[in-house]
């Protein structure tokens, strides 16, 4: 591939601002909404250049003295990522406060401190409700700080509404907001002219092949985006280079026809791409699609960008580690990913189109993956935030599609520490339901069974009484034909009747007490089974909580251990930044006697002293100052 002056992927840099065109009004009007406020909430469309506008475009505004820049994005957790940025800008390893941590950044430069988060809406996408709390309970702390410190919120416009429910936290959060606009067709036409310029190139027909090649970039009627424009314009160049010899090299419409539309050119690209990648790692024994399933687990379901590091890489695609980075190192090779400046163990897409891209080329089973790992993060917050009540937990329909997908969610980093609970907590509730549903239904049956008896027998005895009844009006009849026995034969009719009456009540009383037997019997058993069912319960509660304590106290004497180093650590290096701490107010105050500022002398020394009261280096200061004022008062 032909070198090219045009970026490909990656956003405009601080180091570009010459170069990076078409945004003036936005940035002079960022600029003066900072001048105005404390916290500026910036937002737009996905590639309308917000990331641009900030690295490159404030830049060409702010002078080197006007503004101390701290970038920050998400990783793994926002608040853990602010923090250890603060770390590595002051040089040291822990921090008391994020609001004494910035005042030294500010005092480190006496420069106003500018915190830019940049792709913010990922605490929305890969965070939860904890970690956004936390984060803008601290952003208040900071908006209060009596020193010059700014926050830029750059995030996309989708996502502004998530924003509402932690209004709460932060009052001003909504007061100043900024939207960039996609850019019009006029502008973009000029930005094309300008861009072509400075990369020493010529167009065949001035602002004609311009308009030509916003042709190619627009999707119908809706406004190019300045990253489509900067990687159509390197696929240009790279066509003509095919015809034509640098330097001296012109847009053609040959070219442009030649490279054809953008959607195109950039899924041809991805998928060239991916059938090499699929032949190289074949030769290193990696499956047959090892190459897409790497690319695509750096885009979220909505087709965005998502970092992850090579453990995680590891585990989710069952990998050594040689392996994962050796391909990493090739796709990064290839301008599709790049290793975070801070974290080289962390690679993300160099844009959200190339995420988009891989979106698109995923299969329909991938994507509805994608869609129920989202929707479960999304129903594991809303449990979390409302105190885990049973009617967040997971349908059935969920819980089956959970079952089915176990083995690659349990590769996702939240599964074992968050998410395997709820999928858990779900489980058995509807199991227990069922349960109950199920013994609900067994008792019934039973009752069933012994109404059934019951009429059974009641039968019977009916049936006896019919034959008790029959027999006594043969009886009758026999004693009217046979008149000269018939007292006789009626007392012993009489005496039968009476027996039959005897048994018949002797045979209802049995059965009631049978059936208060059966009944007894029945709660008794299941006395005994939930007894048995406690007892089981009890014995593996006793032993996890063994084990559970065992645990406990090995990694007690371990971090203990480990807090003892570092405090012998922590001592050491406090005593050596108080040292340099010192020295900047000596040295500072010395500046000042330079150029006969005895005042501000005297306020930096008395400053210092007010932390170091004991240093003699600063005690000896004011001393030579009182010393020096004298010997100039007349």
């Amino acid at each position: 591939m032909a070198d090219s002056p045009f970026k490909l992927f990656e956003p405009y840099s601080s180091s570009d601002k010459d170069i990076f065109f078409g945004r003036d009004p936005e940035i002079f009007a960022l600029y003066n909404l900072l001048q105005q406020t404390r916290l500026v909430l910036f937002y737009g469309a996905s590639g309308t250049g917000k990331t641009s506008i900030i690295n490159a475009g404030l830049p060409k505004v702010f002078k080197l003295t006007d503004w101390s820049r701290v970038s920050v994005r998400r990783k793994d957790n926002i608040n853990d990522a602010f923090r250890q940025e603060l770390k590595r800008l002051l040089q040291v390893t822990e921090i008391s406060s994020l609001a004494t941590a910035i005042t030294d950044v500010y005092e480190n430069r006496w420069i106003p401190v500018y915190i830019v988060f940049d792709q913010f809406e990922e605490i929305f996408t890969l965070g939860d409700h904890e970690e956004r709390v936390a984060f803008f309970k601290d952003i208040q702390q900071l908006l209060v700080l009596p020193i010059p410190c700014k926050l830029i919120l750059s995030i996309r416009e989708e996502y502004i509404g998530h924003l509402y429910e932690y209004e709460q936290f932060v009052p001003l959060l909504f007061d100043k907001r900024f939207r960039v606009e996609p850019m019009k067709d006029d502008t973009t036409r000029s930005v094309i002219v300008d861009m072509s310029k400075s990369a020493d190139v010529e167009l065949e027909e001035g602002p004609e092949t311009a308009r030509k090649i916003l042709m190619q970039v627009k999707e119908g009627t809706q406004a190019a985006h300045l990253p489509y424009l900067q990687i159509y314009l390197h696929y240009l160049y790279v066509q003509e280079c095919k015809t034509q010899k640098s330097p001296g090299i012109t847009f053609t419409e040959h070219g442009i026809n030649a490279v054809g539309r953008l959607g195109n050119v950039l899924k041809t690209f991805i998928e060239s791409m991916l059938e090499k990648a699929r032949e190289e790692f074949v030769t290193m024994r990696l499956p047959d699609d090892f190459a897409s399933r790497l690319l695509d687990e750096f885009a979220t379901d909505e087709g965005t960008k998502q970092s992850r590091k090579v453990d995680e890489l590891m585990v989710s695609l069952e990998t050594g580690e040689q392996d994962i980075k050796k391909a990493l190192t090739y796709f990064s090779n290839l301008n599709l990913l790049r290793a975070d400046e801070d974290d080289v163990s962390r690679y993300e897409p160099v844009h959200d189109v190339v995420a988009k891209q891989i979106s698109e080329l995923r299969s329909v089973e991938s994507r509805e993956f994608k869609a129920f790992v989202r929707s479960f993060q999304s129903d594991y917050e809303r449990w979390i935030a409302e105190n885990k009540p049973e009617t967040r937990l997971l349908t059935e329909t969920d819980i089956a599609k959970a079952n089915v997908y176990c083995a690659r969610l349990e590769k996702i980093p939240n599964y074992e520490s968050h998410w395997k609970e709820y999928q858990e907590t779900s489980n058995k509730y509807h199991q227990e339901k069922l349960s109950k549903v199920q013994k609900e239904a067994i008792d019934k049956e039973e009752q069933n069974q012994k109404l059934t008896e019951a009429l059974s027998n009641t039968e019977r005895a009916r049936t006896i009484a019919y034959i008790i009844a029959f027999v006594a009006m043969m009886s009758s009849l026999m004693a009217w034909f046979f008149y000269k026995n018939a007292e006789s034969q009626r007392e012993i009719a009489e005496n039968e009747k009476f027996k039959s009456k005897a048994l018949q009540e002797k045979a209802e009383r049995s059965e009631q007490k049978a059936i208060a037997l059966a009944d007894s019997a029945t709660k008794s058993e299941q006395r005994a089974r939930l007894a048995l069912q406690d007892k089981n319960t009890a014995l593996t509660a006793l032993a996890a909580s063994n084990k559970n304590t065992k645990v406990q106290k090995n990694r007690a004497e371990a971090a203990l251990t480990k807090s003892q180093a570092e405090l012998g650590k922590r001592v050491a290096a406090e005593k050596q930044r108080d040292s340099i701490e010192v020295k900047k107010y000596i040295s500072a105050a010395n500046r000042m006697r330079n150029i006969q500022q005895y005042d501000l002398e005297m306020s930096i020394l008395k400053k210092g002293l007010g932390k170091f009261p004991d240093d003699p280096e600063l005690l000896e200061s004011l001393k030579s100052l009182e010393a020096q004022i004298k010997s100039v008062q007349p």
